[in-house]
């Protein structure tokens, strides 16, 4: 890690931009928080959050691997913490996120880590998000899937292929999941998924479609008849 703040600091030590310039002493504050000294991670948050897309190509690349570091199991750090650092590199734009996903990958016994995961893409206003949510909204624990169908419906607005796109593949695990728990006790998995996933499901495809439905049935049919219309913005 000394060696990545090292190459850090070279970096935007000579860099025209203001943001590589200022983003130097947050890194500093951060390290800080990894060895107990400081514990104030959430305002390092709030200061790097509008720094992230900002930087020069190096910069950033450097800002994200030492972000990463925080993960590592050797800090210990609680959910909270590892919260703001979800959020911090899902406002990293496509690298940022990309790099949130290989977290995610690798935190599969983690269930409340991943869900803070997809809450963090949910929130994060950038609509580049919509593709690792869709892909985590087949996650095999009902939490983390359903916070990922609510984060596919906070960007309801891209463009026309891809919002048609994003819910047929809503519709179709909405479908999947209402079939897999169809004469199932209530505590089973297929049903724990359903229950889930259903409140979470309704309200996304409304957001995409404007419809007020509530079945996978209704928005199955709803999306056969209007597939190959325009839909309202």
């Amino acid at each position: 890690m000394r060696r990545a703040t090292l190459l850090l600091l070279a970096t935007a030590a000579f860099a025209d931009d203001e943001a590589d310039r200022a983003v130097v002493p947050v890194i500093r504050d951060y390290y800080a928080t990894l060895r107990g000294e400081r514990d104030d991670i959430g305002s390092i948050r709030d200061r790097l959050v509008p720094l992230m897309k900002r930087l020069g190509p190096e910069t950033g690349k450097s800002v994200r691997y030492v972000i990463q570091q925080g993960f590592e199991k050797k800090y210990k750090k609680d959910l909270s913490y590892k919260r703001c650092l979800c959020e911090i590199l899902a406002a990293g734009g496509e690298p940022g996120m990309a790099m949130l996903v290989k977290e995610y990958k690798g935190s599969l016994k983690d269930h409340p880590l991943r869900v803070a995961m997809a809450e963090s893409l949910g929130a994060c206003g950038d609509e580049d998000a919509l593709d690792p949510l869709l892909k985590m909204a087949f996650d095999k624990a009902p939490d983390v899937a359903a916070a990922a169908v609510r984060g596919c419906g906070k960007y309801p607005k891209v463009k026309p292929d891809k919002r048609k796109a994003a819910v047929k593949k809503l519709v179709d695990l909405y479908g999947k999941v209402t079939d897999d728990a169809a004469g199932k006790a209530p505590e089973t998995p297929q049903m724990r998924m359903y229950e889930a996933l259903r409140p979470a499901m309704n309200e996304t495809l409304k957001a995409f479609t404007g419809e007020g439905l509530d079945s996978a049935a209704a928005f199955k049919a709803w999306f056969h008849e209007n597939a190959t219309k325009p839909w309202p913005d």
